[in-house]
C-alpha cells in the first residue's frame, strides 16, 4: 500500500489520478513502523535474569539427584546390613565404611527440602542456613581410607557381603552402581558447591537481597572445600584403581586397592621378559608397576568398551614390579631395541625391559619412576633416622638431599639450626651409614669435631663414599 501525507494508506486509484505530494512524509511514525525501539539495557538484565534462573535450576535438581542416591546407600546397601541375621558384617565394619553418612542425608534432605519451599531469591539465605552443618564433610572425607580399606577386606574374605554386593547392584536403584561409586558422591557433591554458588552469584544483582547471603555462603563452603578437595582427588584415584582391579581377572589376588597407593600414568607399551616380546598395559603407581595382558591378543580393551571373559578386560597373567626393590637402567638404543629401559630386580635378578614409542616419552617415564623411587627410599630412610639411637641433635633439623650420587645417598645438617646462637655448620654432610659389625647391625653416624673460627662444627667423615648406604645399594638409580 502507499503512504498519505498523514501516514494513512491510500487506494490505488486515488494515487492514479492525484498528483504525487511534496510534503514530507511524517518520519515520527515511519520510525515507529519501522524500528522496534528496543531498551539494550533491558535485554542485558533479561539474559542475566535467565543465567540466573538456569544456575538456580541446576543447583535444586541436582541437589535433588543428589539427595536420592544418599538414599539409595540407605535404603539399599547399609539398612539390608544392619538387619542381616545373623550379620553379614560388625557393626565396627559398617561404621568404618559408611561413616556418618546418615548425618549427611540428614543436612542435605533439609537443604532440598527447603530449595523446594522456598522462593528463588533467598537460595543464598536457604544455603547459609546449613553452611555449618557442612563440616560433617571433613569427618566423611577425611575418614575415606579407612572406609575403602575395610570395604576391601571384607570383600575379599567375607564371601557372604560379596555375594551381597553383586545381588545389590542388580537392584535398579542402583543403575548398575557398585557401592564405591555411591560412597563416593558426597565428596563429589561438597566439592561441586563452590562452582554452583559462585556461577549463581555472577548472575545475581549486587542490589539483590539475596547477593550478601550468598557471598556470605560461597566463602563458608569454600573454607570446608579447600580440606576436602585432597580427599576427593585421593578418593577418585583410589575408584580408579578399583576399577582397575575389577578389570582383571582374578584382580582381587592382585591387591591394587591399598589407602596409600596413587595411580600415576598408564598406556600400552612393548614389554621385553625373558626374551620373549609381547604389547601390555604397563601402568605407574607410586610404589610399583603393573604390565597388565589384555584378554583380545593382548591388546589394551578401553574400560567403557566392555568385553573380555565375563566382562574382564585383562587376563590374570599379570606382572607386578615392586620399585622399592628394583635397578633403573637407562638403554642405548640398538639396532633391535630403542627408546628402551631396564628395571631389574635386586634378588632375582629378574630383566623387564620397556620400549617406548618416542624418546620424549620415555623421558617422563623415567623421570617419574626417579621421583617415585627415590621418594620410596626418603621414606626408608627417614624410618631409619627416627628409629637410630645414634640420631643426630634433636636442636638440628636433617634434610635429605635431593640427588643421589654414586650410589650413595648423603642426608646434610640444614644450615638454619634453632639455636638462638645460629652456630654456622660447615661441611657438615651427614652419611647414613650400614654398620657392618655384626654385634650391632643399626646404622650408625660417624661425627668428628672441629674447630673452625672459635665456632664448635659437626663434621662428618665421609671418605669413601663409594661404600656408603651398601644396605641401599639395590635401590639406587642408576644411570
Amino acid at each position: 500500500s502507499f503512504i498519505g501525507r498523514r501516514g494513512a494508506p491510500s487506494s490505488p486509484s486515488s494515487s492514479s489520478s492525484s498528483p504525487p505530494t511534496t510534503e514530507p512524509i511524517n518520519e515520527p511514525v515511519v520510525k515507529e513502523e519501522v524500528v522496534s525501539n528496543p531498551n539494550p539495557t533491558a535485554t542485558d538484565e533479561e539474559k542475566e535474569e535467565r543465567l540466573r534462573q538456569a544456575s538456580i535450576t541446576e543447583l535444586i535438581t541436582t541437589e535433588s539427584d543428589y539427595v536420592k542416591d544418599l538414599s539409595i546407600i540407605i535404603e539399599v546397601f547399609l539398612l539390608p546390613l544392619q538387619k542381616s541375621s545373623p550379620p553379614i558384617l560388625s557393626k565396627q565394619e559398617l561404621s568404618n565404611i559408611f561413616l556418618n553418612i546418615e548425618s549427611l542425608i540428614g543436612v542435605n534432605t533439609k537443604l532440598n527440602l527447603d530449595f523446594q519451599s522456598h522462593p528463588h531469591d533467598s537460595i543464598g539465605t536457604v544455603f547459609l542456613s546449613i553452611c555449618d552443618y557442612l563440616k560433617m564433610y571433613t569427618v566423611y572425607c577425611g575418614s575415606q581410607p579407612i572406609a575403602i580399606a575395610t570395604l576391601e577386606s571384607c570383600k575379599a574374605k567375607n564371601p557372604n557381603f560379596a555375594s551381597f554386593l553383586n545381588d545389590a547392584m542388580l537392584n535398579p536403584k542402583c543403575r548398575g552402581l557398585n557401592l564405591y561409586s555411591f560412597l563416593i558422591k558426597p565428596i563429589q557433591r561438597i566439592c561441586k558447591y563452590p562452582l554452583l554458588l559462585r556461577e549463581l552469584l555472577r548472575h545475581t544483582k549486587t542490589t539483590s537481597p539475596d547477593y550478601e547471603a550468598l557471598g556470605t555462603a560461597l566463602n563458608k563452603v569454600s573454607s570446608v572445600v579447600e580440606y576436602v578437595n585432597e580427599f576427593k582427588r585421593s578418593a577418585e584415584n583410589s575408584q580408579k584403581i578399583y576399577e582397575l582391579q575389577l578389570s582383571i581377572e582374578g584382580g582381587d589376588q592382585l591387591g591394587l586397592v591399598n589407602p596409600t597407593r596413587r595411580w600415576v600414568k598408564e598406556m600400552d607399551l612393548e614389554l621385553i621378559k625373558k626374551g620373549s616380546r609381547s604389547v601390555r598395559r604397563v601402568v605407574l603407581f607410586n610404589d610399583s608397576i603393573v604390565c597388565l595382558k589384555g584378554m583380545r591378543n593382548g591388546v589394551n580393551i578401553n574400560l567403557l568398551g566392555g568385553g573380555g571373559n565375563g566382562g574382564k578386560l585383562y587376563s590374570n597373567k599379570y606382572c607386578k614390579i615392586e620399585l622399592e626393590s628394583v635397578k633403573l637402567v637407562n638403554l642405548s638404543d640398538t639396532e633391535e631395541v630403542s627408546n628402551a629401559i631396564d628395571l631389574v630386580e635386586n634378588e632375582s635378578g629378574l630383566r623387564y625391559t620397556i620400549v617406548f614409542g618416542t624418546q620424549d616419552v620415555k623421558v617422563e617415564w623415567m623421570k617419574d619412576i626417579k621421583s617415585i623411587t627415590y621418594n620410596l627410599m626418603k621414606k626408608k630412610l627417614e624410618e631409619i633416622k627416627k628409629n637410630s639411637s645414634n640420631a643426630s641433635n634433636d636442636d638440628d633439623d636433617i634434610n635429605i638431599n635431593n640427588n643421589i650420587q654414586n650410589g650413595s645417598v648423603i642426608i646434610n645438617n640444614n644450615n638454619n639450626n634453632k639455636n638462638e646462637n645460629n652456630n654456622n655448620i660447615q661441611n657438615g654432610s651427614v652419611i647414613l651409614r650400614n654398620n657392618n659389625n655384626s654385634n650391632n647391625n643399626k646404622n650408625e653416624i660417624n661425627k668428628n669435631e672441629n674447630i673452625n673460627n672459635n665456632n664448635n662444627i659437626d663434621s662428618i667423615n665421609n671418605e669413601n663414599n663409594e661404600k656408603e648406604m651398601s644396605g641401599f645399594k639395590e635401590n639406587i638409580i642408576w644411570m
